[in-house]
């Protein structure tokens, strides 16, 4: 007797327009599901409930290229959230509660191929020095309606297009 093991390959999940409130850290980290996420490209967890983004919460996907979380009810994310995302190229945080960016968000985390963040209608006040200048390929960062009054110097590299109108005082 012989046996087949059958192993499917996840490119792209879509979990966008659920009720999602919160996602276990370890929901895509053990066993047979880590070894089928590993060439996950693409996720989407658009329009939930999600409040919070978690240290390390996206560390295993290594070959991540398009990572979407609009539409939540975010308000903080960790430090090292996107560490490890080394394949990212486009990541949309857009319709979120986000006051602030923690220091260590894209400072120390290793997003070398990321070319364009999607910040628009949050809740971000200040961009603090260095807050994007780690980003090397960052073309365009899109922080309209939010509430900027600060952008310090060398918060981003020389060439990001900033896109950043309709900011008012709330």
């Amino acid at each position: 007797m012989s046996t087949v093991i059958l192993y499917i390959i996840l490119y792209i999940i879509y979990l966008k327009e659920n009720i999602i409130e919160e996602i276990d850290a370890t929901v895509f980290q053990d066993g047979c599901v880590d070894r089928q996420i590993k060439s996950l490209s693409e996720l989407d967890i658009s329009f939930n409930s999600l409040r919070k983004i978690d240290s390390l919460y996206f560390y295993g996907f290594p070959n991540l290229t398009k990572l979407s979380i609009e539409n939540n009810k975010i308000e903080h994310i960790d430090g090292n959230s996107f560490s490890g995302l080394r394949q990212l190229t486009s990541l949309n945080l857009n319709n979120n509660e986000i006051s602030k960016i923690h220091p260590n968000t894209f400072y120390w985390s290793n997003l070398l191929n990321l070319d364009i963040i999607f910040l628009n209608n949050n809740k971000i006040s200040q961009i603090k020095q260095k807050d994007f200048s780690s980003l090397p390929k960052l073309k365009t960062l899109v922080l309209s309606h939010n509430q900027i009054k600060t952008i310090e110097k060398e918060s981003f590299l020389f060439g990001t297009t900033l896109t950043l109108y309709s900011n008012q005082k709330q």
